[in-house]
């Protein structure tokens, strides 16, 4: 994850532990760790300003 921000490794744990855990998680698009994650793994001129 080469995203700057100091959250992205608690975010990436995170996101593994309960990848495991709940396996459906992927599928969901409600998921706030999960939109962030996406969010952050866009180039930064593809970003949205809202």
């Amino acid at each position: 994850m080469l995203h700057r921000d100091e959250i992205r490794f608690d975010l990436l744990y995170r996101l593994l532990w309960r990848l495991v855990h709940e396996p459906h998680l992927v599928n969901g698009n409600t998921d706030p760790d999960m939109a962030l994650a996406q969010r952050m793994g866009q180039p930064c001129g593809a970003r949205s300003s809202a």
